[in-house]
């Protein structure tokens, strides 16, 4: 149905530390944790945002080294590798987060994390129309 419909929301980069702490992890938490937890996500807020006003500017860039004519290559790389680093702050300041908070977790929280983790893992694989058998062998 996707294709006669448009997406929600498009996204330019794939997997993200949120796949490590489901929302569904967050809101099962105890008020208290939840919100100490939110606060440490809440503390990166202008790191993700500049680093989202990063990528946006550098989709536009690329927009518009594509459509100058003539086209020319060396000007227009992709986007895989216009500047890693704006695609690393994001992601490094969001495993920092994520690390912070898993260091916070009380063992019956990481068990409880896990179990989320896992449902969210399966819940990708199904909408994809894969099984958790599908995946490669470790050796």
């Amino acid at each position: 149905m996707r294709y006669f419909y448009p997406e929600r929301m498009e996204r330019w980069s794939g997997a993200s530390f949120t796949q490590l702490l489901p929302r569904k992890f967050m809101s099962d938490l105890p008020e208290e944790r939840h919100r100490e937890f939110l606060d440490l996500l809440k503390s990166q807020r202008g790191t993700f945002r500049e680093s989202r006003a990063d990528m946006r500017d550098v989709a536009l860039r690329f927009a518009e080294a594509l459509e100058r004519n003539p086209y020319d290559e060396a000007r227009s790389p992709p986007p895989s590798r216009i500047s890693p680093s704006y695609r690393n702050r994001m992601v490094d300041s969001g495993t920092l987060v994520t690390l912070q908070i898993v260091q916070k977790l009380t063992p019956e929280e990481r068990i409880l994390l896990a179990q989320h983790v896992r449902d969210r893992v399966e819940r990708m694989q199904n909408r994809r129309g894969k099984k958790p058998d599908d995946q490669p062998d470790g050796g």
